[in-house]
């Protein structure tokens, strides 16, 4: 029953130290991608300002949702519901992949990517059939934006001159290499840290366990030691012992000889 109970509170212990853990890396991520994203912001709005097309603006509009959702993170993580916080801050940025079909519809393959990594990021910051609710809704996201674009091609807008395109597409691309990258950089980085503490622990188990065995061999010799001292404390009792009688015996010969002699004296 110990055992179990033992069990039980380790069980608990290992899922509040993995909470923490994912925690503390959707903090790390929300800070590196609020900045990068408002870097975009700034960016893509300058894009507006510079080719006038409405759909780059609302491009601009709609990268707010993720911004928000990873300022909002920190609040929650506070409160104690970073669960509830994770939530939003995923479902920010799917509302933006979702819509952003939509409004610039030549980025569709950057936004098939832009899924597979927020399904990778979903499952370091998220454990159990949260995941599989984020695979779900990404797959149906990117299957409505199939949909949507197969019945409405040309999006909401009017298409981008081939210049402005160009630019687009490289923003788009390269925030999305840089993103990636750090989150694949962080996630990395997470394992590595994760192994070197669990390598840590082991070997001071090891050495801990070596130790023990190091103080139980020379518990082992010092018994021994202490045994071999209590023989030949009883040989020397014993011997002494002997002696000790073997002198009464002498004493008493010599007490029955000396009265024997005076007996013959008298």
């Amino acid at each position: 029953m110990a055992t179990m109970m033992l069990k039980v509170e380790e069980e608990k212990l290992l899922k509040a130290q993995s909470y923490e853990r994912q925690a503390q890396l959707t903090l790390t991520i929300c800070g590196y991608l609020w900045k990068a994203a408002l870097a975009f912001l700034i960016l893509d709005g300058s894009q507006w300002l510079l080719f006038k097309y409405p759909q780059l603006l609302a491009n601009a509009i709609l990268v707010i949702l993720p911004v928000l959702g990873a300022v909002v993170y920190p609040f929650f993580h506070r409160r104690g519901q970073a669960t509830v916080g994770a939530y939003i801050f995923l479902a920010s940025i799917l509302g933006m992949l979702i819509l952003l079909p939509g409004i610039l519809p030549e980025i569709m393959p950057g936004v098939a990517i832009a899924y597979i990594m927020t399904i990778i990021l979903g499952s370091w910051i998220m454990s159990g059939r949260s995941n599989l609710l984020l695979i779900g809704v990404s797959t149906l996201g990117f299957a409505l934006d199939m949909i949507l674009l197969r019945i409405w091609p040309t999006g909401w807008f009017p298409p981008l001159d081939p210049t402005a395109g160009f630019l687009v597409g490289l923003l788009i691309g390269s925030t999305e290499l840089i993103v990636g990258g750090v989150l694949i950089y962080l996630i990395i980085q997470g394992q590595d840290k994760l192994f070197r503490q669990v390598q840590i622990a082991n070997w001071e188990i090891e050495g801990r366990v070596a130790a023990e065995q190091e103080q139980r061999k020379l518990l082992q010799q010092a018994n021994v030691e202490i045994e071999q001292r209590a023989a030949t404390e009883r040989e020397q009792r014993e011997s002494l012992q002997r002696l000790v009688l073997q002198i009464r015996g002498a004493a008493n010969n010599l007490n029955s000889a000396a009265a024997e002699i005076q007996a013959a004296t008298t």
